[in-house]
């Protein structure tokens, strides 16, 4: 039995354009939809030395990558486009209660950017 009192904080969902220069110094634009099943899918763009690559997220399909958000973090696959091809890409943030920010980890290929996108 457990007794006392209990707090928490409701944390808004995560829905937007968040933008924002990554670690990698190239400007990072992504559009975010998280849907009532706590999935997400997600597009964005970043350029770098004039290249742009497209991302696509997809929501959460049974496979072991998760696309989802639980609680305040938000983890998610997908594929980075390009005129060099194609490779894989992967997110991993923490977004602060009112979903007005998000820290991001992302990957991909063998680049990795950190920092922080603010909503639009």
């Amino acid at each position: 039995m457990t007794s006392g009192t209990f707090t928490g904080q409701a944390i808004a969902p995560f829905n937007g354009t968040y933008k924002g220069s990554l670690s990698d110094g190239n400007l990072w634009t992504v559009q975010i939809m998280q849907n009532s099943s706590f999935d997400i899918s997600a597009t964005g763009t970043t350029t770098a030395q004039g290249v742009t690559t497209n991302l696509s997220f997809g929501p959460n399909s049974g496979s072991l990558t998760h696309n989802d958000v639980i609680g305040a973090t938000v983890t998610a696959s997908g594929m980075a486009t390009n005129v060099n091809g194609t490779q894989q890409s992967q997110l991993f943030g923490s977004f602060v209660p009112d979903a007005s920010q998000v820290s991001v980890a992302i990957t991909t290929g063998q680049t990795l950017a950190l920092g922080t996108l603010m909503k639009q």
